[in-house]
């Protein structure tokens, strides 16, 4: 049997509580997300080789394809010692404007 519990509470029109971290989780303290070299189009033309512009941050996908050609796959030790010190991504962010705007 699976159970579930509404972010509610169960409770019609009750407001979701919600509780802000001591720190921000922004490196930048401002609540923006990092700059990357694109908006994230479809019909981009930045490769992941491409030297970035100064003030800007590699692209997640570049990120990603890090982690897949140059770590094993189980090799738990070497991916926690790259992991995020501030425990948050931008999926967490995207998350939180689902829960947010209560897209559905």
């Amino acid at each position: 049997m699976v159970k579930s519990q509404f972010l509610d509470g169960f409770i019609t029109g009750e407001p979701f509580m919600r509780e802000y971290p001591p720190d921000p989780f922004y490196p930048n303290g401002e609540g923006k997300m990092l700059k990357t070299p694109i908006d994230s189009s479809a019909n981009s033309t930045v490769k992941c080789s491409d030297p970035l512009p100064v003030g800007t941050y590699p692209l997640p996908r570049c990120i990603g394809n890090v982690f897949e050609y140059n770590f094993e796959t189980y090799d738990v030790d070497q991916r926690s010692k790259l992991r995020s010190k501030r425990r948050t991504s931008h999926m967490i962010t995207w998350f939180g404007h689902y829960i947010t705007f209560n897209i559905v």
